[in-house]
Formats: structure tokens, C-alpha cells, sequence
């Protein structure tokens, strides 16, 4: 009984440990493609505003508003790796390898300075320890390197914060405009800054899947996840099915046989309980997440299904032993 036990442990640990690993790979490749997309989250919008508008003027339009912890980013149509960057409190930053990423007194300076993708780190010139890069003939001070261990499109940016000088100067109409903030924005939020503005999410919605498909995305994470899920099935299969035996042997010894059947249940929920512990706890000590709520709620939902499904298929078995000795 101790050995059978033991085993279940290990082997619903094991189980547990596979999906916080897989949560893990989720996680790294939700990150891989919010580096893609600039750094920027499904929330986004994107704002086509009058094209005689200057990007001083949406920048000061959003300095005066309430609207804050935002960023905007002005992505130039003629060259998908320049984005010029405008933000506002306290905005996302991507991951830096090395220096910093901007500050709102950035925006206030005479002189643009950029921060640019890894790619850009062995093309920067470097002067007496100040990098430069080259841009339309100008050389602007970088003052970062973004990017991460994993390889995405942000290693090939450049962001630049543009001088006050040269912002009116820049016309709306030769960059896309996209919006991002830290809290959740609504298109009348927008509104009330971007006047008569076209403004769309950056992740249209069918049937409340994302359009860029989410699910597609990870496709053999939510595999693997449901291949928990039936290991864990097989486990509670191979418990009750072991049930018969005991329930004979429980009979023979004229054990109060309802009594019995509830500690089976209590047995299988405290040792399944024990295994999903173990190995959520391993794996998070394992891996580096920004959040473990996912893998957790997870443990959480099948160790409740569990438990559940082995209560009724407990008492459906009660019942047809019960109905078979009476005939």
C-alpha cells in the first residue's frame, strides 16, 4: 500500500512538473512575440489621426491629457526598423542588455537619442565610449541596447526619442501610430485625446480568439497540457478500477463499506493533492516566471476536477456492486 502510494506521488509530481515547464514555454513565447510586435501588447490601438497633424502636436496633446502610463509609437512607413518614441509616466520598457531605456525627460531634450536592438551592437560608433548610430546621415547618441536571450524582431529596432526641435517638423501622415498603455484602454479614452481619429486594435478579435491565433501559437503547449490532463485521467482510471478488489476484501471483513468508499476518495485526494504539490512547487523553483498564477491555477483546477471525479466514480461504483448483489 505504502509503495502504491509513493508511486502515485512521484508519477502525479511528474505530471504536475511537465505542465509548469510547459506553462514556462507559454510563457517565453508569449514574450517572443510581444518582442515582434515592438515590444507591444494585444492591447494596443491603432491611431490614424489628421495627416497635417505634427507628432508635437499628438505629443503634446497627450502630455496635457489624464491619460497616462502610455506610450506612442510612430513607426516610420518608409523603414519598418525605425520607430519614433513618445511616453508618457510610467510605460512598459522592453528587456535591455545593456544601458537604459528612455525616461519622460528624454522627450524634453534638444538632442535625439536612440535605443536600439542588439543586432545594431556591433554597427554602433563608439567614440571615446559614447555609441553613435547612423541615421539619414546623422549620427544620434544610443543610450541602450534592448533585446533578451531569445531572438525576436526587437534585436533589429530602433527607437529613437526625437529632439523638440525637429517634432513639428515630422507630419503624422508619414508614420502609423500605435498606442499602447499599462492599464487597459477603451477607443472613448483615445477619443478624448486624438480627435476625430480612426482608431482600431492593433489585435482584431473573431469569436474572442485574437485574429493572430493565440491558440495556433501554441499549439503543442495546449497538446502537451491536455496530455497531462488524460495522464492524470489514467491515474484516477487505474484507482477506482482497483477499488473492486478492496471493496471485497472491506465486505469480507465487514467494514462499514460507504466508510471505506470515503476513504478511498481521501486517500486518492490527499496523495494526488501531495503529487501536484511537489512538482508545481518543483517546477517553479525550476523556472524564472513573471507570474505563476497560470501554472498554479492549473494545478489547482485539475487537483478540484480530480477529486470530484473520483468522489462520483467512487459512488457510482458503490451503487453497482450494491445493485448486483441483490439480484
Amino acid at each position: 500500500m505504502v509503495k502504491k502510494n509513493l508511486l502515485v506521488v512521484v508519477y502525479v509530481a511528474f505530471l504536475a512538473f511537465i505542465a509548469v515547464a510547459t506553462f514556462y514555454k507559454i510563457q517565453e513565447r508569449d514574450l517572443v512575440i510581444q518582442l515582434n510586435n515592438h515590444n507591444l501588447s494585444a492591447a494596443a490601438y491603432k491611431v490614424k489621426v489628421k495627416s497635417s497633424q505634427s507628432l508635437a502636436q499628438l505629443n503634446e496633446a497627450v502630455s496635457k491629457s489624464k491619460l497616462t502610463n502610455l506610450q506612442l509609437h510612430y513607426q516610420a512607413k518608409d523603414n519598418s526598423q525605425v520607430t519614433y518614441f513618445y511616453g508618457k509616466g510610467k510605460f512598459a520598457t522592453p528587456p535591455m542588455i545593456t544601458g537604459n531605456f528612455f525616461s519622460e525627460d528624454d522627450f524634453k531634450s534638444d538632442v535625439a537619442i536612440a535605443v536600439v536592438g542588439k543586432d545594431w551592437q556591433k554597427k554602433l560608433y563608439k567614440p571615446q565610449g559614447q555609441a553613435y548610430i547612423k541615421l539619414n546621415g546623422t549620427y544620434i547618441p544610443v543610450i541602450g541596447i534592448m533585446g533578451d536571450s531569445y531572438k525576436s524582431d526587437l534585436d533589429k529596432q530602433i527607437f529613437i526619442a526625437q529632439s523638440q526641435q525637429q517634432t513639428p517638423m515630422m507630419k503624422a501622415a508619414d508614420y502609423k501610430l500605435v498606442v499602447d498603455a499599462k492599464q487597459a484602454l477603451t477607443k472613448n479614452d483615445l477619443r478624448t485625446v486624438f480627435k476625430q481619429a480612426k482608431i482600431t486594435p492593433l489585435v482584431t478579435n473573431v469569436f474572442i480568439v485574437p485574429q493572430s491565433t493565440w491558440v495556433a501559437e501554441h499549439l503543442r503547449e495546449l497538446a502537451v497540457l491536455a496530455l497531462v490532463v488524460i495522464g492524470l485521467a489514467l491515474e484516477l482510471g487505474l484507482w477506482v478500477a482497483s477499488f473492486r478488489r478492496k471493496y471485497q476484501a472491506a465486505k469480507f471483513a465487514k467494514l462499514s463499506l460507504k466508510k471505506y468508499a470515503f476513504e478511498e476518495w481521501e486517500f486518492y485526494t490527499l496523495f494526488t493533492g501531495l503529487g501536484l504539490a511537489f512538482g508545481t512547487v518543483l517546477g517553479i523553483l525550476r523556472y524564472s516566471f513573471t507570474s505563476v498564477t497560470a501554472p498554479i491555477l492549473y494545478a489547482l483546477g485539475i487537483y478540484f476536477v480530480a477529486s470530484l471525479g473520483c468522489y462520483i466514480l467512487l459512488k457510482k461504483k458503490m451503487s453497482e456492486f450494491e445493485r448486483n448483489e441483490k439480484r
